[in-house]
């Protein structure tokens, strides 16, 4: 599927992932554009704003589809978020998107756990990640009315470690004061290249 939308649209050949780091700090950048000085996988409570509450300031919805414990979980201002509907498992995407009831900006979490995992994170079956971006695509592409009116972005959260001719480049750092201490570094460089479709 990856390939056949590679083919078919527009690659993106310089995406690189927020920082030089695991999984969960690029994540966290997604939502918030920060990782909140962390550089590595830490697994607890993020206050920072995210995206999704600018988008609630400007009045456009939102909808996190997750086919199961949402990464987006992690910050805890949008659990107790007044609008109840926001988070929804991911077979209520394909329903939505039949019926061209999607929100303005909907993000989608894969499952992450279990031997049904489709993350296509290592170790996981690579063909269940291939299977639900084509569920995904099909069904935009199924409703002409939202089909005109989408824009998909399919990347990755990390490179997987493979060797990259073209080095990071430079990033502005998300505040002044961003730094780690522990690995002395000031997020001021880029990740490497990740896929982008």
């Amino acid at each position: 599927a990856l390939w056949t939308l590679a083919r078919e649209y527009a690659v993106c050949t310089g995406w690189f992932c927020p920082v030089p780091s695991q999984t969960w700090p690029n994540r966290l950048f997604i939502h918030a554009a920060t990782s909140d000085g962390t550089l590595r996988n830490d697994i607890r409570l993020y206050w920072n704003e995210t995206i999704f509450e600018q988008l609630d300031a400007i009045h456009h919805d939102w909808r996190v589809y997750a086919g199961d414990i949402p990464q987006v979980a992690a910050f805890p201002r949008l659990l107790w978020h007044p609008v109840k509907d926001r988070f929804d498992r991911l077979d209520a995407f394909f329903e939505d998107a039949r019926r061209n009831r999607l929100p303005a900006y909907s993000f989608i979490e894969p499952r992450h756990f279990l031997r049904t995992a489709n993350s296509q994170h290592p170790l996981q079956q690579i063909r269940l990640g291939e299977q639900l971006l084509q569920q995904v695509y099909e069904a935009l592409a199924a409703n002409p009315k939202v089909w005109r009116s989408s824009l998909l972005i399919i990347t990755h959260d990390e490179h997987g470690g493979f060797y990259d001719r073209q080095p990071p480049p430079s990033a502005v750092p998300p505040s002044p004061d961003s730094h780690n201490s522990e690995y002395d570094f000031g997020f001021d460089l880029l990740g490497p290249r990740v896929p982008a479709v």
